[in-house]
């Protein structure tokens, strides 16, 4: 995640364009992201680890138009690998945000009731376990089988995120030469980090705007 952050700050200009696409085409814009995040993970991961691994990999790498060569294969294969299986991407995505609210959600009940003295026909962690894959299932499901609806809520989420960041980087940027202090990163102070969130809710609440919109023109 750090990473990611990384590269949306060190690459601003395309980031708040990406944002915006995200927030205002989200449908599209979510297999654009696709297609990106496919090649950050062909290109970025997955290339340098294949020198770890592969003899032949070690020697394209020694190669610098070689290895410039291999770097944007693996990226493109990775975007064309994600677009691809968009759909599983999407369960995939479904079922993880599913399962990860049920857990904190069992958890934060179990601390504040003690739930789990109640559970005697099995192991409470089990159970725990089984409620958490069983909603993450039906989660991913619903992400499968409602994709237009899922692409626009993850594009606006996504676009929300990623202009929310760019925006308090580009701020953070005047600050630092109001102040005189280079080192100073107003993103990561308390203040900072409120005001982030807070353009984050609002660009969620516009993204819903703009596709309650959509919608109603659509039929």
């Amino acid at each position: 995640m750090e990473s990611l952050v990384k590269i949306i700050i060190s690459n601003w200009i395309p980031s708040l364009i990406i944002g915006a696409a995200g927030l205002f085409l989200n449908t599209i814009a979510v297999k654009l992201a696709m297609v990106v995040l496919g090649f950050y993970i062909g290109a970025y991961l997955l290339y340098p680890v294949s020198g770890e691994y592969l003899d032949f990999m070690k020697d394209v790498m020694k190669d610098p138009t070689k290895s410039q060569i291999a770097f944007w294969v693996f990226g493109g294969a990775g975007g064309l690998g994600l677009i691809l299986l968009y759909n599983v991407f999407l369960f995939l995505v479904g079922a993880l945000v599913s399962g990860a609210v049920i857990y904190f959600l069992y958890s934060y009940i179990d601390q504040s009731f003690d739930i789990s003295k109640y559970i005697t026909f099995m192991d409470p962690s089990y159970f725990k376990l089984a409620i958490v894959g069983v909603f993450g299932i039906i989660g991913g499901l619903y992400a499968y089988f409602k994709e237009k609806q899922v692409s626009q809520w993850l594009g606006i989420g996504v676009g929300s995120a990623v202009l929310s960041i760019s925006l308090m980087h580009v701020f953070n940027i005047f600050v630092r030469k109001m102040n005189f202090d280079e080192s100073y990163n107003f993103i990561t102070s308390t203040t900072g980090l409120y005001i982030m969130l807070a353009i984050f809710v609002i660009f969620i609440y516009i993204g819903y705007l703009i596709t309650k919109k959509g919608n109603k023109r659509g039929g």
